[in-house]
């Protein structure tokens, strides 16, 4: 008969090997492990997020937990363990990326010699988020383009160990003018992606096809095409994204009882929507789309308009990205966050805030 000594003397002497496991097996631990309810973008990570205005709009309901590290110390395992588990938490979970489009904004009037027609993006991603600010000044087509912090509500100081400002300002572009050296993920996880939502959000209030002479309907597509090169980096063949496309208004009136002429604004301003969307069609990779109700039924005419755009064409996109250049704002630079990268303000002693 057995004693409860020989018994611990047999496990002792042959211990549990995880890797002695079929693969098959292996994976249903991995799946268990790493897959849940998607990656969420980074939004809302560090900060709350304002309570007010159109930054605020879904705030509560979309912002989520970023995996559990300690899950995700499988990874450091080993290497073959690496190397499995990384195929399934990239290859079964959803990515999201957030893009929301805020109103414009006027600082000054036309004739103004300090006039500006101003636009604000703000980017999200599970590795990056940041916001982008695109102007028109002074009504010449001069356009001016800035990255810069996430506009959360209050000013946090963080430790020179968790901001690492970089000391080349131009971050970014360095990554542009040397395509394969994007920060995150990296070259070889990137491939690894299959499904990735992306949200686009556009509050812009419908405006007109020109101010003082200066035509802006082009403006959506030099608003949006950083973040196409973006993806493209990031992005391969092998990811099916799907696109969510909401045009968000915020007028009580009922479509049925505006006047003729609110209603072709009305419906020019879905029509800018759906092409700001259908810009993100245009990588590697394969897209779905998922579109507000608003939107459903003028979509098919606005996209094969798009399809047949001279502007959407694979050439025209290779020579807008190739003159892509877009600055920083005053006193900023691209540093990292719990792995994330995003921007800060720099304070008087060289010390980082983010906002």
């Amino acid at each position: 008969m057995e004693t409860l000594n020989d018994i611990n003397e047999i496990e002792t002497s042959n211990p549990f090997r995880f890797l002695d496991l079929p693969p098959e097996i292996r994976n249903e631990i991995y799946t268990h492990i790493l897959v849940g309810t998607g990656v969420p973008s980074a939004r809302g990570r560090f900060g709350p997020l304002p309570t007010r205005g159109w930054l605020a709009f879904g705030s509560v309901s979309r912002v989520k937990p970023p995996p559990d590290p300690n899950r995700l110390s499988v990874f450091l395992v080993n290497r073959q363990v690496h190397k499995e588990a990384v195929s399934i938490f990239y290859g079964l979970n959803t990515f999201s990326i957030e893009v929301f489009v805020g109103p414009q904004s006027i600082i000054g009037f036309p004739g103004d010699p300090n006039f500006q027609w101003v636009y604000g993006v703000e980017y999200a991603a599970p590795w990056e988020h940041f916001h982008y600010e695109f102007a028109v000044e002074d009504l010449t087509g001069r356009w001016v383009k800035r990255y810069k912090p996430p506009n959360n509500i209050f000013y946090d100081r963080y430790p020179e160990t968790s901001a690492r400002p970089s000391a080349a300002a131009e971050l970014l572009q360095v990554s542009q003018d040397s395509p394969g050296k994007t920060i995150y993920p990296s070259k070889s996880y990137r491939p690894l992606i299959r499904k990735v939502n992306l949200t686009f959000r556009d509050f812009r209030d419908p405006s007109p096809n020109e101010i003082g002479g200066v035509e802006i309907t082009s403006w959506t597509y030099s608003l949006l095409l950083p973040f196409l090169w973006r993806l493209r980096e990031l992005l391969a063949e092998n990811t099916t994204m799907e696109i969510e496309i909401e045009r968000v208004e915020f007028s009580d009136s009922l479509f049925e009882n505006m006047s003729e002429s609110e209603k072709a604004e009305k419906l020019e301003a879905r029509r800018t929507a759906l092409k700001a969307g259908y810009l993100f069609t245009r990588g590697p990779w394969k897209s779905t789309f998922k579109l507000s109700d608003p939107l459903k039924s003028i979509h098919e005419d606005v996209f094969a308009e798009c399809e047949k755009s001279s502007e959407f064409q694979e050439g025209a996109l290779q020579k807008s990205m190739r003159e892509l250049s877009v600055g920083l704002a005053n006193s900023t630079a691209w540093g990292l966050r719990e792995g994330i990268l995003t921007m800060f303000y720099l304070s008087s002693q060289g010390q980082a805030l983010q906002v």
